[in-house]
């Protein structure tokens, strides 16, 4: 269906262009007095308070509220719409990963079944949870560290996600927040916010085409089809995904703190994949993503967000009659400290990156012109570089004496498994 009505849109701006030209067409073939008259930017204008006003009744008759959260949304596509696609994805999933499935009588099935058991049996409150038929799949693949619900209830759970998690709380905060993406509707929202970007450009077409003459109008068009992709991707769509795993961030430790779990390892989690990817940056493994071309928020944001909803999902667990936590062994210290290192060591990257970029010779410049230029400004970032490393080293020592060298390229000591074990 999606795919239908996407092909649908590309049909209609291929008709809405030539509409566009053939009425120029027509129009430059009326006498001189009607074109006066009716001038391109007159009939222009007109046909544009007239597709305002076919949007706004579009926009309100799909006007919907998300649950839970009771945010204003655009929706095209029915939920059974959706569902049909959910059960194409399911469908194709189970295909592809069926020597890999785990068995349900496994530990490792069990587990994991009890916490999503225990997400849906503590939120019955919520009508769609008592209404959607969950499963859980389990894939044994390491190399995917990844997980994820669809619309129709279908958790897919790898055995790489499982494998980073330290502590099975932190799996209930992962699984209450893809539970939450299927509770909101947000592939729903997703996909008709996808169409909605491709339906605005239709009218755009027929305008070009119609005001401009066909060499001007096809050069106006090649700038709109190379140029709106990456506009309506940095500026609208990415924006719009971050703001939905924000909101369902927020929604799943609602969920796991109301069937008890510690929300607290919410902050550890992020914290540490922050830290995991911060090192592997340090190490050359990968780079570190910039959070506006990225359709999640950054790790550290999420941590810090999730870390100011604490004290009302603590109470939401206290109302809930949950068992007391134990205050010896507080997820959030740790957290912290992780932290502290992530910061560190992305600093260490930046200037590392800065340092790389300053002593690299450009294009028709000796290596004699690039040590003379900016020394100063290059002894300035190797001092900082320094400091930062004899910080890093001291929240090392503070850290834990039995933590474990590590062979990497500059022989750093390595702070993960003690920080996360």
């Amino acid at each position: 269906m999606f795919l239908f009505k996407m092909k649908g849109i590309q049909a209609l701006k291929y008709v809405s262009i030539l509409s566009g030209r053939s009425f120029r067409k027509l129009h430059d073939k009326l006498p001189e007095a009607i074109q006066r008259q009716l001038s391109r930017h007159k009939i222009a204008f007109g046909t544009s308070a007239v597709i305002l006003m076919y949007i706004v009744y579009y926009s309100i008759v799909h006007y919907d509220t998300c649950p839970i959260t009771g945010r204003k949304r655009w929706i095209s596509f029915t939920k059974d719409q959706i569902l049909v696609l959910a059960d194409m994805d399911r469908n194709q999933l189970m295909d592809e990963y069926a020597s890999k499935i785990i068995d349900h009588k496994t530990p490792l099935y069990k587990q994991c079944k009890s916490i999503v058991d225990s997400l849906i049996s503590h939120n019955q409150d919520i009508d769609i949870v008592k209404k959607v038929d969950w499963k859980l799949t389990v894939i044994d693949d390491p190399e995917m560290n990844n997980a994820f619900v669809l619309p129709n209830g279908e958790i897919f759970l790898f055995t790489g996600m499982v494998d980073v998690m330290s502590d099975w709380q932190e799996l209930a905060i992962v699984l209450g927040h893809e539970m939450s993406h299927a509770i909101l509707g947000h592939v729903q929202e997703q996909q008709s916010f996808a169409v909605f970007g491709e339906l605005i450009v239709v009218p755009l077409l027929a305008f070009i085409w119609f005001l401009l003459d066909d060499f001007a109008a096809f050069v106006v068009y090649s700038i709109q089809q190379f140029m709106y992709p990456i506009i309506f991707e940095l500026g609208f769509k990415l924006p719009y995904s971050r703001q939905l795993e924000s909101e369902a961030d927020e929604v799943g430790l609602m969920l796991a703190s109301k069937a008890c779990f510690d929300p607290r390892w919410s902050v550890y989690l992020w914290d540490k994949l922050a830290l995991m990817e911060a090192t592997d940056a340090l190490v050359g493994k990968s780079e570190i993503d910039f959070e506006f071309s990225s359709t999640h928020p950054s790790h550290e944001k999420r941590a810090v967000t999730l870390e100011e909803r604490i004290p009302e999902a603590m109470k939401m667990r206290l109302e809930c009659n949950c068992p007391n936590l134990e205050k010896r062994s507080d997820p959030l210290v740790k957290a912290h400290e992780m932290r502290k290192f992530a910061v560190n060591i992305k600093a260490q990257v930046k200037i590392k990156e800065e340092l790389e970029q300053l002593q690299k010779p450009k294009r028709n410049e000796s290596e004699s012109s690039v040590a003379s230029k900016g020394e100063e400004e290059i002894k300035s970032l190797h001092k900082k570089l320094e400091l930062l490393e004899d910080e890093y080293d001291k929240l090392l020592a503070l850290h834990d004496q039995e933590t474990k060298l590590l062979n990497i390229k500059d022989q750093k000591k390595s702070i993960l498994n003690s920080l996360w074990s």
